[in-house]
């Protein structure tokens, strides 16, 4: 993150803009907050610089992430019910905090970085594994296919605890690119403005 500078990474209504050098700053922070050995972290997963820093930040430390959908608390009980996370990351209250900070209950295997739950149409839902190698090729690949590059500028519009939300996410933090945060749907008015006004390429 830190080789782009003080290019633009994220843009969110509400939030402000975040250079690469300060989300590099914010998630060493949060890597340094989480320092020990590898183990499971539950985040929730919201188009927010909070939940995208802790994300950043846990990945850095070592450890293997749980990306959650937005606001859901049922989602939390499950997963914390079946792989008891050992820490979790999400709002209470309206406030982004730290949760959790138990016992280790089994170290994640080696190469674990992220765990992606599926819907469970057919059933109870899975817990899909990638390793750190996987993330990065796959953002790589995005990248290089879509020809993206620092002047780019992606409406991240997908909940990032779909695997194409997080790719969007991935691909362009690759490439040095930036990010428009929208929390809503396209159908909501001033999306096309917003839009607009955040510059955005793609």
């Amino acid at each position: 993150l830190a080789r782009h500078g003080q290019r633009i990474a994220l843009v969110s209504p509400g939030e402000g803009e975040v250079s690469y050098a300060d989300l590099a700053r914010r998630a060493g922070e949060v890597a340094g907050r989480l320092a020990g050995e590898k183990r499971l972290v539950a985040i929730e997963a919201a188009a927010s610089i909070p939940a995208i820093t802790a994300y950043l930040g846990a990945l850095a430390a070592g450890h293997a992430v749980a990306l959650l959908p937005e606001g859901d608390a049922e989602a939390f009980v499950r997963l914390d019910d079946r792989f008891r996370p050992e820490t979790a990351f999400r709002r209470v209250g309206g406030r982004w905090r730290w949760l959790g900070a138990r016992p280790s209950q089994g170290q994640p295997h080696p190469d674990l970085s992220l765990m992606m739950m599926t819907s469970g149409s057919t059933g109870q839902g899975k817990g899909v594994r990638l390793s750190g190698t996987a993330l990065q090729a796959n953002a790589s690949a995005i990248a290089t296919f879509l020809g993206l590059g620092a002047g780019d500028r992606g409406a991240l519009i997908l909940p990032l605890h779909y695997a194409y939300g997080l790719s969007v996410l991935n691909a362009h933090l690759a490439a040095g690119a930036g990010l428009w945060l929208h929390r809503g749907s396209v159908l909501d008015p001033g999306f096309s403005d917003g839009l607009c006004a955040a510059r955005c390429t793609n």
